[in-house]
């Protein structure tokens, strides 16, 4: 998948520069948030600043989903009512109520799956 595939483009690039067995900080590897987001996971993510270069507000920000949050609801609920309103869905879906994702989903838990 993109994550391993990063993963392992990441693994090389940190043995070509230092030793294959030397740690590095995620800091060290990606300099930031902004360079995890953009080089980890490929093109399934951007980084979106809050603010332009200017210092003016960034019109994207408000329809960017984000990927950690600290408040009680999860804001990426308004963020999917923002696209959509703006009809800047993919897929033709339209429903915030129904999760669309498959990654790593499972419809029924098996005897002996762990919860992962």
């Amino acid at each position: 998948g993109t994550a391993a595939a990063a993963a392992a483009a990441a693994a090389a690039l940190v043995g070509g520069a230092r030793g294959a067995s030397e740690c590095v900080t995620f800091r060290e590897m990606f300099g930031s948030g902004e360079g995890i987001c953009n080089q980890y996971w490929g093109e399934a993510f951007r980084y979106v600043p809050r603010t332009l270069d200017s210092g003016a507000a960034n019109p994207e920000y408000d329809l960017a989903y984000t990927m950690w949050f600290f408040e009680k609801e999860n804001p990426n609920l308004e963020v999917s009512r923002l696209r959509i309103a703006a009809n800047l869905t993919n897929h033709g879906l339209n429903n915030v109520e129904e999760c669309h994702l498959d990654y790593l989903h499972h419809d029924t838990v098996k005897s002996g799956q762990g919860l992962t």
